[in-house]
């Protein structure tokens, strides 16, 4: 996925990259790649997406908004199997916090305030 924005007054479109963390130095790409689905989270202003959504993990989810004309990380949101129980945890962490548990009503509200994007093609 590669995000573009218009400037209105000249009409320049430009792209607006991303931040990779893949290596100790993050740096910027102009595109974004999952296996999973994007999309729009309005109540945080952000593109979320699950890499794993294919895998069956529904509350695997990453979020990142566009901070200074650069698309960087926010927080994620998952769960883990506990080990002795076979239950779930839910999870939250994040650029500006740490790792918190949540409930799993809480956890739906995450999975489901964001909407698809849909694409269209261009002509």
């Amino acid at each position: 996925m590669t995000i573009f924005t218009l400037d209105v007054n000249t009409q320049k479109i430009t792209i607006i990259p991303g931040m990779e963390y893949d290596t100790d130095s993050p740096y910027k790409i102009d595109v974004l790649s999952t296996s999973g689905e994007f999309y729009y989270s309005q109540k945080y202003n952000a593109i979320a997406y699950n890499e794993y959504r294919s895998l069956g993990y529904p509350y695997e989810m990453s979020y990142y908004t566009i901070q200074n004309n650069v698309l960087d990380y926010s927080f994620d949101m998952w769960s883990e199997e506990n080990a002795d129980t076979g239950e779930l945890n839910y999870y939250i962490a994040g650029i500006d916090f740490d790792k918190k548990e949540l409930t799993k009503e809480e956890a739906d509200e995450y999975r489901t305030e964001y909407t698809t994007i849909f694409w269209k093609p261009i002509p």
